[in-house]
């Protein structure tokens, strides 16, 4: 480009504020034009070093998105945020590993798959009990029902996200691309498996936290009766109705309290289980006589009653007290309407309570409770896991 068409672009009329004319171009000296031209070069400089940060900074951002996600979950495996499991690399510490033969935890298994995928994934088991210490091998299934390839990446996690901490993963399909065929299943001849231990340092933290497990089945009139005790004796609600023949709320109220992961492991099953309690059973309140229970005919029935059991150490009567605390309150107070005023609301009718257990006992009448066995080997099946209550129970655990 000539110095009089580079500067053509370069002048501009000062009073006119228009681009100055060839006659005026032409009559300017090379000296004069100089500094334009640097000026010029100056500023293609700096448009170009803005272009070069703009640019940097988008590859960045790209960079930090695609980074993102692999880092969030290594970041999720070493602390185990959101429900991740930890992932196990000392293979030698696992192997030796010492179980604790006297815990026994439950795991559940689900699979959730969005609606714009189209596979059928399910795990082959519904649940493992699994001791801590040891380690266990789940399965699951993927099928492809459509009539096209189908690419599926699974994830994974583990609630309560407290309890993930304790969780590793030895080997899983997880985070890795699956390819299904039209019709063809991932589980005829070879399983995507999970192969993971349980840290047995779950029950010796000091910590006053008790997990939350969402199955565990609290009926909402518990919660309700425990708020009641708390309202009674804030400091220790577990005794609030001690005047009451001595009554001490146990099992699922010591759950609420958060006392259960104190316990030794000797005490840790014998503190709601009897000798002579029958599967159906699950107690909440000891007291001199007897003790107080949650009767469910079916595990996770809606239907409960509550029963009490006399301390007779072969077979203990066992009688309907009604279906609610209020009827449990009446029966620990007996024939004394003025010792269980202070702990019922005030304008409550203890004789239409007393109608109520009456009426609740005649619903029942036609139907056995049956009669709990001569040795106090309890073995409750499957079928009959209520509550946080352990599958099998060993007669060295029960209090005789």
């Amino acid at each position: 480009m000539s110095l009089s068409r580079l500067a053509r672009y370069l002048l501009v009329d000062v009073k006119t504020n228009k681009l100055a004319s060839r006659s005026q171009i032409l009559s300017l000296s090379v000296r004069q034009c100089v500094p334009q031209v640097r000026l010029f070069q100056r500023g293609r400089r700096e448009s170009r070093d803005v272009m070069f940060y703009v640019v940097s900074l988008g590859i960045v951002a790209i960079g930090v998105t695609f980074a993102a996600i692999p880092a969030y979950r290594i970041f999720c495996e070493q602390t185990s945020f959101g429900g991740l499991t930890q992932l196990a690399k000392d293979f030698e510490k696992i192997g030796n590993m010492k179980k604790v033969e006297d815990r026994l935890i439950r795991v559940q298994f689900n699979s959730d798959v969005p609606s714009s995928m189209r596979w059928e994934f399910k795990p082959l088991q519904h649940e493992i009990y699994v001791h801590p210490g040891e380690t266990a091998l789940a399965f699951y299934t993927a099928r492809n029902p459509t009539d096209h390839p189908i690419v599926g990446i699974s994830s994974y996690n583990l609630t309560p996200f407290q309890a993930a901490y304790y969780f590793n993963k030895i080997q899983c399909f997880c985070f890795e691309e699956q390819i299904l065929n039209p019709g063809e299943q991932v589980g005829e001849l070879s399983f995507l498996f999970l192969l993971f231990f349980l840290n047995h340092f779950i029950f010796f933290r000091k910590s006053r936290t008790v997990i939350t497990d969402p199955n565990v089945d609290i009926p909402e009139f518990i919660n309700h009766f425990w708020e009641q005790a708390k309202q009674l004796n804030s400091d220790h609600p577990c005794y609030a109705f001690h005047s009451l023949n001595s009554a001490h709320l146990v099992g699922v109220f010591d759950y609420l309290n958060g006392s259960l992961c104190n316990f030794s492991d000797s005490l840790f099953r014998l503190h709601w289980r009897f000798a002579t309690d029958l599967p159906e059973m699950q107690t909440i309140i000891v007291c001199d006589g007897g003790r107080y229970a949650l009767w469910r005919d079916e595990p996770r029935s809606n239907e409960i009653l509550i029963v009490f059991a006399s301390n007779n150490e072969h077979f203990p009567k066992i009688e309907i007290v009604g279906d609610n605390m209020e009827h449990v309150l009446i029966h620990l107070a007996g024939k004394d309407k003025h010792i269980i005023k202070g702990f019922l609301p005030q304008g409550t009718d203890i004789d239409n309570l007393r109608k109520q257990i009456k009426a609740v006992c005649a619903r029942r009448r036609k139907k056995k409770l049956g009669k709990a066995p001569h040795d106090p080997g309890i073995w409750v099946k499957v079928v009959n896991d209520i509550g946080y209550r352990p599958i099998t129970e060993d007669p060295r655990w029960f209090i005789k």
